[in-house]
């Protein structure tokens, strides 16, 4: 049985760094400036436990999660309901 949870957050970023997160239940609700979006996968399964990250580069959702360290994890792909959903809410079409 998979034990894995998705949610949207919102990042306040400031010269690079994280100022603070917090969840965002729907894209509808995501703010348009001052932060960056990302989509968080947390993972509660005994071999591939971890929380894992998926940003928007250059207004393109990622296809793949970060781990903490920045690496990313071919195995861990962003499933397509939530690049779908973040296409629609920025008008991007079938990409």
């Amino acid at each position: 049985m998979k034990n894995i949870q998705y949610e949207w957050i919102i990042e306040e970023i400031d010269v690079g760094f994280i100022l603070g997160f917090e969840t965002c239940p729907s894209l509808k609700d995501y703010p348009e400036t001052h932060y960056e979006i990302a989509l968080v996968l947390m993972d509660w399964n005994s071999t591939t436990e971890g929380k894992y990250w998926a940003y928007v580069k250059d207004g393109i959702m990622s296809t793949v999660f970060l781990d903490a360290f920045g690496i990313e994890h071919d195995y861990k792909k962003v499933p397509e309901k939530f690049i779908k959903e973040f296409n629609k809410k920025n008008n991007l079409g079938n990409r």
